[in-house]
């Protein structure tokens, strides 16, 4: 009964540590990845009359913004999990 314990007990504590370095990788990714551009350079963009090249960018920029997003719930899920155990 007793080895059985340990067993769990060993377990656990190797999930904890799984957990801990998906949160440590996912906090990485988070700080590199590359803050939304100026609010300038959209509308020097918008001057330049280049809708096609805006709307893509634009586009591109929501992706960058709900990459975002989803990393923080990922890192929310993540710490739930770790405070649950």
């Amino acid at each position: 009964v007793q080895q059985q314990q340990q067993q769990q007990q060993q377990q656990q504590q190797q999930q904890q540590l799984l957990l801990l370095l998906l949160l440590l990788l996912l906090l990485l990714l988070l700080l590199l990845l590359p803050p939304p551009p100026p609010l300038p350079l959209l509308l020097l963009l918008l001057l330049l009359q280049q809708q096609l090249l805006l709307l893509l960018l634009l586009l591109l920029l929501l992706l960058l913004l709900l990459l975002q997003l989803l990393l923080l719930l990922l890192l929310l899920l993540l710490l739930l999990l770790l405070l649950l155990n």
